[in-house]
């Protein structure tokens, strides 16, 4: 009966209840209680694995609006920190789902009648991993020729980078830096054999859509997460689980998924220190860091209420970033002050 039940609405019954104390008591770990938005509330986590905290992340809540940004570093930090401090001031006036390279936002809605309801998974944005088969026809498409085809193995062997568009690596986007080199480029990082055309892009994925009443709420995460949990597991964990802690609760049962790929436990992790490179670095494959088990992880969980403002809260109207645990004054004050001028 229950697997009848299972099939038939599309979720389990089954509630994920975790202890915080482990996850409180992780160093490389972090969190924020529950805050409330226009449409309802949000949860955010993060856990660190490299060198330093290449994740970075932001919400930007406003009177009527919502911002969202999952950064996902990559060989460091300075990409990540740069598009987080400047690329809301410089969108605000378009809200969109926008990705480049493989961070992700999945909806999870309710579909039917009554008791009938089932969970409905969507992800929003497509990955650009070289491993995707549409990454790979449109890679062939943009790069018919063989040289520059088997530029993307040499990219992924020496750990470069596994997406074809990112923030970044100027001199494999651009023709101006690709055919006229005038810096010197690290020993490391020089892709073989020469390529003529740019091999990677910075123009994102963008979606859009108006919400309806049976969207119930949005996961976005960082590839560390979704290397490690699958849309349809994290959607039905924040379908049935309470809100309250919830970002901490899927970016633990990654970590434990990251570590039961190794023949370790969760609890194991907390005593192991962060990689001492960066990310993209054969080191990161030491048992002895934190990196062996998982990247560094970021969540954030959106819920989408029918009512926005239901209980007649106004939500305030701040800037909330991800694990340097700061907030601030949101630019969306400006923006509301120059509408009402």
């Amino acid at each position: 009966m229950a697997s009848f039940l299972r099939n038939l609405f599309g979720y389990p019954y089954q509630k994920y209840n975790f202890k915080a104390e482990p996850f409180n008591n992780d160093p490389l770990a972090w969190s924020r209680p529950l805050v409330r938005h226009h449409r309802g509330e949000f949860s955010m986590a993060a856990v660190q694995a490299n060198m330093d905290m290449e994740d970075q992340s932001q919400v930007e809540v406003g009177t009527d609006a919502l911002f969202v940004g999952v950064y996902d570093g990559h060989k460091g930090n300075t990409t990540a920190i740069y598009v987080k401090d400047r690329i809301f001031v410089e969108i605000l006036r378009t809200l969109f789902v926008a990705n480049v390279g493989n961070s992700r936002a999945i909806l999870g809605s309710l579909k039917g009648i009554g008791p009938f309801k089932s969970l409905v998974v969507k992800q929003l944005v497509r990955d650009h991993n070289f491993q995707n088969q549409d990454i790979q026809q449109e890679l062939t498409g943009l790069h018919p020729d063989h040289n520059n085809r088997s530029c993307y193995q040499s990219i992924e062997v020496k750990g470069l980078i596994d997406t074809s568009r990112c923030i970044g690596y100027a001199y494999m986007k651009n023709s101006e830096f690709t055919k006229r080199r005038s810096f010197e480029i690290p020993v490391s990082e020089v892709v073989i054999p020469p390529f003529t055309r740019p091999l990677l892009s910075s123009q994102p994925d963008v979606y859009s859509r108006d919400l309806k009443n049976s969207d119930r709420f949005i996961i976005f995460g960082s590839g560390g997460f979704w290397k490690l949990i699958s849309n349809e597991k994290a959607a039905r964990i924040v379908n049935t689980s309470p809100r309250d802690g919830i970002a901490e609760t899927l970016a633990k049962l990654a970590q434990e998924e990251g570590a039961s790929n190794r023949g370790r436990k969760y609890r194991d992790l907390i005593d192991i220190p962060t990689s001492n490179c960066v990310s993209g670095n054969n080191g990161n494959r030491n048992t002895g860091f934190r990196s062996a088990y998982h990247d560094d992880i970021t969540v954030i969980v959106v819920y989408l209420d029918k009512m926005p403002n239901g209980e007649g809260v106004r939500p305030e109207i701040n800037s909330y970033r991800g694990y340097d645990n700061t907030v601030r004054q949101s630019e969306f004050r400006n923006f509301n002050n120059n509408a009402n001028a």
